[in-house]
């Protein structure tokens, strides 16, 4: 009779087992659908995580490069409004020589009605086309480009032609300042971005 008994409690017992047993494999086939389920749902948002990441760094590196290119139109504008200012003071500076340097430069060069109304006529002309062509630079516009290289180089051509001549030390470093952002310009011109700018 306990033979039996034991035999009807083991056979309780496997049975009870093999229910968890079964329920538990339920319980995480259910688990693992539940999560498979909600893999395409993940996967979804990681994209558009990805996505939006791309546009964020698309739309950062695109700002920060118009406002390098804003900086750089303003700098180059700067330079513009430097140089003109340099002209200014030179031609203020012209008026103002000491008489020792105005002695000096007649002595070098006797003067010549001729040559002097010339090379006045010239110096005029030059100053015109300049102011022209940095207000030209100043605006952007492709002419101004154009124009510049050639009155530098005119600029060259007339200190050559102008002869011998003393300055005082305020003018001798305006003129040399002045030369100085003329190679700027120049860079500006045709060694940075800023060159985009005058083919609109």
């Amino acid at each position: 009779m306990n033979k039996v008994m034991n035999n009807f409690k083991r056979l309780g017992n496997s049975t009870l087992n093999e229910i968890e047993n079964e329920n538990v494999k339920i319980l995480d086939h259910l688990k693992i659908q539940k999560g498979q389920f909600l893999l395409p749902f993940f996967f979804t948002l990681n994209k558009i995580r990805t996505l939006g990441m791309k546009v964020l760094r698309v739309f950062f590196i695109k700002n920060y490069c118009n406002v390098c290119r804003m900086n750089l139109k303003k700098n180059f504008q700067k330079v513009i409004l430097i140089d003109l200012t340099l002209m200014i003071l030179l031609a203020i500076g012209f008026f103002y020589q000491s008489e020792t340097i105005l002695a000096f430069n007649e002595s070098m060069n006797p003067s010549n009605n001729l040559n002097d109304m010339l090379l006045g006529v010239i110096a005029l002309i030059f100053l015109i086309l300049y102011l022209v062509n940095l207000y030209l630079l100043y605006k952007f516009k492709n002419l101004g480009k154009q124009m510049y290289l050639f009155i530098f180089i005119m600029g060259i051509v007339i200190s050559l032609l102008s002869g011998t001549n003393a300055s005082g030390p305020v003018m001798y470093t305006i003129d040399g300042l002045g030369w100085s952002i003329s190679g700027v310009i120049l860079g500006f011109l045709y060694f940075s971005p800023i060159k985009k700018e005058f083919e609109k």
